[in-house]
């Protein structure tokens, strides 16, 4: 029986792809052959079972980003602008959202074992500040204090930072306590330095 000319135009051999290397790939996300590192997971992994499948019945999520709803710009400035019509027609000021969304999300015992290994783990941030930033952010604090404003004039700014480029260079070092409590125990500044990362005068750069 001939065959179809559909039939041959789908057969076509790819020439410019290796079989071989597909079905690795294919093979490799195959849920029954996810490698499982995690100990918690992996008492808890069903290998017939998808991998959203699997976290999802674990209380935990696949995609961060269909758990956490963001709204673009342009939906929160058209927002925005009908709420504050709506308050000048009536200055009536309806509900929040958290009052009305206050739902308790029962913890999964996966979430909870979870949560109790990062915490026996007590890994801290190995990040540090180059030693010519410390140099650099420990000369404007001993010049201006927490003025921002001032450090942004100072003649030392020769990269020409901006007042909240600076605020977030010293909080920066300030949450570095291999760094920073050295500098703070000679000058005690412990409070200072406090209210400095409480201060929310500052608003930082778009950019």
């Amino acid at each position: 029986m001939p065959k179809l000319n559909k039939m041959r135009k789908r057969q076509k051999f790819g020439f410019n792809r290796s079989r071989k290397r597909m079905r690795k790939t294919t093979e490799k996300h195959m849920s029954k052959n996810v490698r499982v590192t995690c100990d918690v997971l992996k008492n808890e992994w069903d290998t017939a079972r998808p991998v959203k499948h699997n976290l999802e019945s674990m209380g935990l999520v696949f995609d961060a980003n269909s758990a956490i709803k963001t709204k673009s710009t342009k939906r929160k400035f058209v927002e925005n602008l009908t709420k504050g019509v709506n308050a000048e027609e009536d200055d009536v000021t309806p509900p929040s959202e958290d009052s009305s969304n206050e739902t308790e999300i029962e913890e999964s015992d996966v979430v909870v074992k979870l949560r109790d290994e990062a915490e026996k783990s007590g890994k801290r941030s190995k990040f540090r500040l180059p030693a010519e930033d410390v140099r650099w952010v420990t000369k404007m604090m001993d010049r201006h204090g927490d003025d921002f404003a001032a450090m942004e004039r100072d003649p030392d700014n020769i990269f020409q930072l901006t007042a909240n480029k600076i605020r977030r260079r010293v909080t920066k070092f300030i949450s570095v306590p291999e760094q920073f409590e050295p500098y703070a125990r000679e000058r005690g500044l412990l409070d200072d330095a406090r209210q400095i990362l409480d201060d929310d005068d500052y608003e930082e750069d778009a950019s």
